[in-house]
């Protein structure tokens, strides 16, 4: 009797970890509406296997995973940190379990705009696998990159282009120059060189990015929208503006198809339209998106998020093209009182000291 209730305890532990494998997958799928039966399912299944802790604290990083793709990012920290806690609790200090619940913890942060915090979390999962696996494992790899994202988000540009260097070998080494994980790296040191006024080397990094991304992943796979918004930035950069169209119509497409319209990606990609917009002559069209643009980040960021700044001063110049000086005016403010200190901050100070 004993030997059966063993065996069915066997069972149960291989269901359950097979349901949070398949969570995991799914997830890293991109598929958000699929991801919440699977993730259902999995909790269902761990809890009838008796709620393993190490069972539990994947799902729950599954489940901030998924909560992050969604854009609810307070809920993707929640969880995150629910299972940093049981892993630490279960394990101590310095486990690989520990270091994926911190960069979990980490993205979650890093959504809600705490660049800091993440950047911290990042170093410190990145120093604990480095020190248990060596320094060219691909895990290590993962953590430079992480921490390269958060180093760029904080305007680090030289810690940034390290880390994301660093990544670059060991994955290159580990995997080829054609891998999905490539692209990712290509993308953020695109971006670096589309900050640094590097616009042909920014193009070279973001069209290598598509082309891998389209031809391992497909061309309609969720991954590749980063590339297309990128690129549309890019384009605006440039004075490309057919082209910045299309690219930002394309991504906002795909944005929509897998993940609603109110995902934060789809108030980026209204972004550029509104850009164009502006530019080729149609203020009010560019008011009606950064209108939209900005519902969706209040939605899902709230109301005092920086990434709000940008589509504020966005607002703020359709509202002047227009002739609406009380607008512009409103909205200008509200996006300094968001933005750190610095250039950006002062020059938009500046413009509303301008206005008649």
């Amino acid at each position: 009797r004993r030997l059966e209730i063993a065996g069915s305890a066997r069972e149960l532990d291989v269901v359950a970890h097979a349901a949070v494998a398949q969570a995991a997958a799914v997830v890293q799928q991109g598929d958000a509406a699929a991801a919440r039966g699977v993730i259902r399912a999995a909790r269902i299944a761990v809890a009838t296997a008796g709620d393993p802790p190490r069972q539990r604290a994947r799902l729950l990083q599954i489940d901030s995973r998924a909560a992050y793709a969604r854009g609810e990012f307070d809920l993707a920290l929640d969880s995150g940190r629910a299972s940093l806690a049981l892993v630490t609790a279960e394990q101590g200090e310095g486990s690989l379990d520990q270091a994926e619940a911190l960069h979990v913890v980490a993205a979650a942060h890093h959504g809600r705009g705490d660049y800091r915090a993440a950047a911290e979390q990042n170093g410190r999962a990145r120093v604990i696998r480095e020190a248990l696996l060596g320094a060219h494992h691909p895990l290590v790899a993962d953590s430079w990159a992480n921490l390269g994202g958060s180093q760029l988000a904080l305007g680090e540009l030289d810690a940034a282009s390290a880390s994301f260097d660093r990544a670059l070998a060991i994955r290159t080494a580990a995997f080829g120059d054609g891998h999905p994980s490539i692209a990712d790296l290509l993308l953020n040191q695109g971006g670096i060189a589309a900050r640094r006024g590097d616009l042909d080397a920014a193009l070279a990094d973001f069209s290598r990015a598509l082309a891998i991304l389209e031809a391992r992943l497909g061309r309609d796979h969720p991954r590749t929208i980063p590339a297309l918004l990128n690129l549309a930035g890019l384009a605006l950069q440039r004075g490309d503006l057919e082209s910045a169209r299309a690219m930002a119509e394309r991504g906002l497409a795909r944005v929509v198809e897998r993940h609603g319209e109110s995902h934060p990606s789809a108030a980026v990609a209204l972004g550029h339209l509104a850009e164009v917009a502006v530019r080729t002559g149609d203020p009010e069209r560019a008011v009606d998106l950064l209108a939209r643009a900005l519902t969706i980040r209040e939605a899902a960021l709230g109301t005092s998020h920086p990434q709000l700044a940008a589509t504020l001063q966005g607002l703020a110049e359709a509202e002047l093209a227009i002739g609406r000086i009380g607008p512009a005016r409103a909205h200008a403010r509200r996006a300094v009182g968001l933005m750190p200190e610095g250039e950006a901050r002062l020059g938009l100070e500046s413009w509303i000291s301008r206005l008649p």
